[in-house]
C-alpha cells in the first residue's frame, strides 16, 4: 500500500523504516533469496505520485537487484487500473527495468526449493475460478467469505474456504488483518496504516524447510495508541514497538 494517505511522504518514510531497518537486514542475515509479495503493492489503482515512484525505484526495487534477491510480485486489486481485468497494472508498467522483479499477472506454478507453489493474482471472475492441482502451497490475492477484512469487519462475499482444503498452506494478501483458519493464512499488512489496525501485531512470515512457518513481528514502526486522561491519571493502551521488544526480551 505504498502511496497511502494521499501519497503522504511521512507515511511512506514510516513504511520504509520497516524495510530499511528490519526487513532488508533480516533477509541478508538469514540468506533469504526469495520474497513473495501477495498483492496491493500500491494503494491508488489509478495514479502514482512521481516522488514516491522515484523513491521506490531507488530505495526499494533496486535493493533487490543490488543484493541478488528475487522479489516475486503478485498483482492485487489495488495494483490494477481496472478491477475487472489484469491487463493494466502498476507492476507491468513500471518495473520492467529491474531484473529481480518477477511479475505475476496470470496464474502460474513455480518451484522454490522443495516447494511447488501455485501463484494466483487477483481473480476477476470468481464464479469460474478453479484452484490448480499438483501443488502443495497456494499464494495469491484472494477474497474469501467469513474472514476478517479488518478487525471488526468480516467479509460476507467471496470464495468458500472449502475449495482450498487439499493444500498444505494457502497464503493471501487483500485483507489487512492478520488471521488464519485451518490451512489458510491472511498475512495482513506489514505495519499499522489506519486506526482500523489499532492494537494489532504486524510483521511478515518466513516459510522454512519442512513446512515450518515463523511470524516475525514488526519491531520498528510507530503504531496507533489511545491515551486516556482523567484528573491527573494518565493511561495508554495499544500495542507499541517498545512492548513488542520487551516481550521478546
Amino acid at each position: 500500500h505504498f502511496g497511502s494517505k494521499s501519497f503522504s511522504k511521512s507515511v511512506f518514510e514510516t513504511q520504509m523504516i520497516f524495510f530499511e531497518t528490519q526487513f532488508f537486514p533480516y533477509l541478508l542475515k538469514n540468506k533469504i533469496k526469495d520474497v513473495i509479495h501477495l498483492g496491493d503493492l500500491v494503494h491508488n489503482r489509478n495514479t502514482i505520485d512521481l516522488w514516491i515512484l522515484q523513491e521506490l525505484k531507488t530505495r526499494f526495487f533496486k535493493w533487490f537487484d543490488d543484493n541478488d534477491i528475487k522479489l516475486h510480485l503478485i498483482v492485487g486489486n489495488h495494483d490494477l487500473y481496472y478491477r475487472s481485468t489484469l491487463d493494466y497494472s502498476f507492476q507491468k508498467e513500471n518495473l520492467n527495468e529491474f531484473k529481480n522483479c518477477v511479475i505475476y499477472d496470470e496464474n502460474k506454478i513455480i518451484e522454490l526449493g522443495k516447494y511447488t507453489i501455485g501463484i494466483i493474482p487477483w481473480i476477476c471472475d470468481g464464479d469460474n475460478f478453479i484452484p490448480p492441482k499438483l501443488v502443495d502451497i497456494l499464494m495469491g490475492h484472494f477474497e474469501m467469505i467469513n474472514f476478517h477484512m479488518m478487525k471488526n469487519i468480516i467479509s460476507h462475499s467471496g470464495l468458500d474456504q472449502s475449495i482450498f482444503k487439499d493444500y498444505k498452506y494457502v497464503f493471501s494478501g487483500h485483507y489487512h488483518t492478520k488471521s488464519s483458519k485451518e490451512n489458510i493464512y491472511y498475512i495482513g499488512t506489514q505495519y499499522q496504516l489506519t486506526w482500523n489496525d489499532y492494537n494489532e501485531e504486524k510483521g511478515f512470515y518466513v516459510l522454512k524447510d519442512n513446512y515450518k512457518l515463523e511470524f516475525i513481528p514488526n519491531k520498528v514502526c510507530p503504531s496507533f495508541v489511545k491515551i486516556f486522561y482523567n484528573d491527573g491519571e494518565l493511561k495508554q493502551t495499544g500495542l507499541s514497538t517498545k512492548e513488542i521488544i520487551t516481550e521478546e526480551e
